[in-house]
């Protein structure tokens, strides 16, 4: 027996020192253990990535105090990152593992204009224990059917719109309220007219407990007001949010018809306000309630493959680019099924399908698949309607639009693979087509493709008529009342242009009103090239601490949008930054990284440069001459961009030197070199 009670008692004093160890922070029934890394909440465990326990456990230590989104950043990513958006998309992740329903957060809660705090109720029992008569046990049917409506609203609501919901006056149900209040179950709101359940556990017990098909047909009635309000068009965030919860609780009961004409309203407004992953959240939701397609018929067939583009347009606005086609192919499917049902429009709108798969895979750098799309698009959208088939109006029209796009992607793709060839023979064969039947914005886009033929041949040595290009890209998609991504573009593309015209005050000022439009509307592909570009400025002034900013928050960026391009020219930044702040360690080993990437991918990046300097600066240093000239070759190869003339000048007569092995010469030349790369602000 003792030999069993010294080894029960060794065990426990184990799982003692184990608890001081790794103290527990205790928030309801959440448990965190920091040094474990180790989550539960109920006892289930949570898979949690390092940040986001990190955020949670930021949360948890102060329950119910509100943290800034500034605080957590600062507290969570420290100098690592300086975006506090990225807060935003950590809470949405955090909530997907947490909340019971993401849409309605009840424990990481959003406090409008001020920031986050966790709302987890710290009693072990029921709240409804606590009153002599619980809601639950209420002797009136009809006190019960009130507190039931309201628990469906919320745990605060207001008595008119409890009216419209019971379908009955405010002042006949007065006389129920001030019962309920009586008893305990409500108290009084802080709004005239509002009242609250005692407790956030009052309300989700007497929610609970509302019998399921009731509880739906109440959630359904709910929505339909909201609906009909219309106020979660333009309104707060909350109001659509609120909307959202309803019309997901009411889809068990409710018919395909319904759940598809409403979703896509849903989602619209989402994507409006750039809550990308909460349109494609409900979206997906709604599609899953609406049953199989083979279950449906043409009209619910019809809307299902819209919900589909619209889920497909939603990740790809998010830049989340495999996503995004495996929704536009599931509305492709729906397009087969459609077969017995086919209207003339359908050849157009399978195209459009096919088309923006292909640019997802040229967002994707799948260049090879791209092609492949667009050329399925193109046969499936067919010959150009003649006048002898009597072809008129609108499908004529529509029929011109979707040639045309397939045909700007198909410039877009050429232009990333450095294929100037194609590119100039795509702009020839198209320029009178668009001209012809182009709509004023496909018109304005076309002075991009202008633009970018002209940088490819000109290897990014910006002209006058490169200026004048994106000047008229700008103004026409302006003219044209373009969507407000379009022109924020636009002013990325004349600040680009502005930057290598050695005019960087008015790059930066054209980049950073682009910038503060992608950071709205959380475009991480556009940030990732603004904050790039944006560097470059500050490195040609010699700043280098601005310059790492940026090249930290081009790297967040450019990771989120998967363009592994800027996430090799942020190491390009940061090694010239390295050398600037004199770690010629740290410098070469960022500069390496940043050429190993570019190689690594399927495209050759233009400016390789922002690497090759600092390389060649440490090569001249140590002499090692012969690889400082190799670094050289390789920056003043096309597709590379053209150094000024004098620079360049001064870069080729060391090359020469190099290849005549004139050590002398070429030890001569990299100096000069380096020293006016270093005056222009490229070394």
């Amino acid at each position: 027996m003792r030999d069993a009670s010294d080894e029960f008692r060794r065990d426990s004093l184990k799982r003692e020192s184990a608890r001081e160890e790794d103290p527990c922070v205790r928030a309801g029934p959440l448990r965190l253990y920091p040094r474990r890394h180790h989550a539960l909440m109920d006892g289930r465990p949570l898979d949690l990535t390092p940040l986001e326990f990190q955020l949670l456990h930021a949360l948890a230590v102060h329950p119910g105090w509100v943290h800034s989104a500034e605080e957590l950043l600062l507290e969570v990513w420290g100098d690592r990152c300086f975006d506090a958006r990225v807060v935003s998309v950590h809470i949405s992740n955090l909530r997907r593992k947490l909340e019971p329903d993401p849409l309605r957060p009840r424990y990481v809660v959003t406090v409008r204009g001020v920031g986050y705090r966790l709302e987890i109720e710290a009693a072990e029992s029921g709240e409804l224990e606590r009153h002599e008569n619980p809601p639950g046990k209420l002797r009136s049917p009809r006190q019960q059917e009130v507190l039931n409506a309201g628990a469906v609203i919320g745990e605060a609501f207001d008595i008119h719109r409890l009216a419209r919901l019971l379908g009955e006056s405010a002042r006949a149900l007065l006389g129920l309220i001030d019962e309920l209040l009586a008893q305990g179950a409500l108290v009084l709101g802080e709004k005239v007219g509002e009242y609250r359940f005692s407790s956030p556990r009052v309300h989700e017990e007497v929610y609970q407990a509302v019998p399921r098909a009731r509880r739906v047909g109440l959630h359904r009635a709910m929505a339909q007001l909201l609906l009909a309000e219309k106020s979660y068009r333009d309104g707060e965030l909350e109001c659509l949010n609120t909307l959202a919860g309803h019309f997901l609780e009411a889809l068990p009961l409710a018919e395909p018809e319904w759940i598809l004409l409403h979703a896509g309203g849903l989602a619209s407004a989402y994507h409006d306000r750039y809550e990308y992953d909460r349109a494609t959240a409900l979206l997906e939701r709604a599609l899953d309630a609406a049953g199989p397609a083979g279950a449906l018929g043409r009209v619910e067939l019809e809307l299902a493959l819209a919900l589909y583009e619209q889920k497909g347009d939603a990740h790809r606005a998010a830049c989340a680019w495999d996503q995004a086609v495996t929704a536009y192919r599931r509305a492709l499917q729906i397009e087969v099924r459609l077969g017995e049902f086919q209207t003339l429009g359908a050849p157009v709108r399978t195209a459009r399908l096919h088309r923006k798969i292909g640019c997802c895979h040229e967002a994707g750098r799948q260049f090879a698949r791209a092609l492949e799309a667009l050329a399925e698009a193109e046969t499936v959208l067919g010959p150009a309607p003649s006048a002898a088939a009597g072809v008129r109006g609108r499908r004529s029209a529509a029929w011109w639009e979707e040639w045309i796009e397939i045909r700007l992607a198909r410039m877009w793709t050429a232009y990333y693979e450095g294929a100037l060839d194609q590119l100039s023979e795509l702009v020839a064969e198209t320029t009178a087509q668009i001209q012809t039947h182009g709509s004023p914005r496909q018109l304005a886009r076309f002075y991009n493709q202008l633009l970018t033929e002209l940088c490819l041949r000109d290897r990014y040595r910006i002209s006058p008529q490169a200026l004048t290009y994106a000047h008229s890209l700008y103004e026409a998609l302006q003219g044209a009342e373009a969507p407000e991504d379009e022109i924020a573009f636009a002013r990325f593309v004349l600040g680009f242009c502005y930057l290598w015209a050695d005019r960087p005050s008015d790059a930066e000022l054209w980049m950073s009103s682009s910038l503060s439009v992608a950071l709205e509307r959380r475009d991480l592909a556009l940030q990732a090239r603004i904050l790039t570009y944006l560097g470059v400025v500050y490195r040609f002034r010699r700043d280098s601490v601005t310059a790492a900013w940026y090249a930290h928050r081009t790297m967040t960026a450019a990771v989120g949008s998967g363009l592994k391009e800027y996430v090799s020219a942020a190491h390009a930044q940061l090694a010239w930054v390295a050398l600037a702040q004199g770690n010629p360690g740290g410098a070469q080993a960022k500069a390496r990284e940043a050429l190993d990437g570019w190689a690594a991918q399927p495209t050759v990046y233009p400016f390789q440069w922002l690497a090759l300097w600092p390389l060649i600066e440490l090569a001249r240093r140590e002499g090692e001459f012969q690889l400082a000239a190799a670094y050289l070759e390789q920056l003043l190869a096309p597709p590379q961009q053209l150094p000024p003339p004098e620079l360049q000048a001064r870069a080729e007569r060391a090359r020469e030197a190099a290849n005549a092995s004139d050590r002398a010469a070429l030890e001569e030349g990299l100096r000069r070199a380096c020293d006016l790369a270093r005056e222009l602000g490229y070394l």
